[in-house]
């Protein structure tokens, strides 16, 4: 591998895990709806098949309905892809219903422009999927060393961010809502601001999004078992370089969406 492709891989690489820091699940589909490539906080998600899976070809589908306005945002998205020329792009919001009951997962499907005069081959469709269910909790210690937080004001701002009334912080806690009220009062003064809502909002733009405490699977693996040669033909096509660890979706998801290949179809 040269000097340039190595640096491509290490700013793909830096790129993927800022997504991973801000929980936010990206893949890459050409206008079939089969995906070509995705992070590793999307591979978790289609592996759950909650709200959205994969078919045995790898190919997209909604669990609970609305496959059909997928498919049509996901084609609009790569034929806009496939003519853009200025700096506008297409982009389709839609909500994936989960069969947990959970929040309905947030699906951005964008349009992917083509980084030559030649046009990609064939046409392909950035998906960001957000999962609004995700606690927005960040350590004590970050917030210490962010505002100066004490242990007990840490806590309270963290369940203030995950939308806990006073109430409930004081039964969390264990401490009386006047105690609560004392806190709050130093954490505005250490905070900048007046009001809790406004603090809230402070917290949460600041550091609330990143998840710096990722619990999950190794942030540099992108992605674990290969799909298929397919993936290879398609890549090899475009315009656009793309390293082989994401060129993939793992075993695990594909196995289980075949398992089930009635209900998908």
């Amino acid at each position: 591998m040269n000097t340039v492709t190595e640096r491509a891989a290490q700013l793909y690489g830096a790129s993927m895990q800022a997504l991973d820091l801000l929980g936010i699940g990206w893949l890459v589909c050409d206008s079939n709806r089969r995906v070509v490539g995705a992070n590793r906080i999307a591979n978790r998600i289609l592996t759950t098949q909650d709200g959205i899976r994969l078919n045995s070809d790898g190919v997209l589908h909604l669990t609970r309905g609305g496959s059909e306005i997928l498919s049509d945002a996901v084609q609009q998205a790569a034929r806009a892809g496939a003519r853009l020329q200025g700096t506008k792009r297409h982009h389709s919001l839609l909500l994936a219903k989960r069969d947990t009951g959970k929040r309905a997962f947030t699906l951005v499907v964008r349009s992917v422009q083509s980084s030559s005069a030649k046009h990609c081959r064939p046409p392909l469709a950035l998906m960001l999927i957000v999962d609004p269910s995700l606690s927005a909790r960040p350590s004590e210690s970050d917030l210490r060393q962010l505002y100066g937080f004490t242990s007990r004001e840490s806590s309270l701002a963290a369940l203030l961010m995950d939308g806990s009334t006073l109430d409930d912080c004081c039964c969390q806690l264990g401490i009386r809502r006047s105690t609560i009220r004392t806190h709050l009062k130093q954490m505005f003064k250490k905070s900048r601001v007046h009001r809790q809502g406004e603090m809230v909002s402070i917290l949460m733009k600041s550091i609330g999004l990143m998840r710096l405490r990722d619990q999950g699977a190794d942030t540099d693996t992108l992605m674990q078992q290969p799909f298929g040669s397919w993936t290879d033909s398609i890549v090899s096509e475009t315009c656009t370089w793309v390293p082989p660890a994401a060129c993939s979706i793992t075993s695990t998801a594909i196995s289980r969406s075949g398992n089930d290949r009635r209900r998908l179809f």
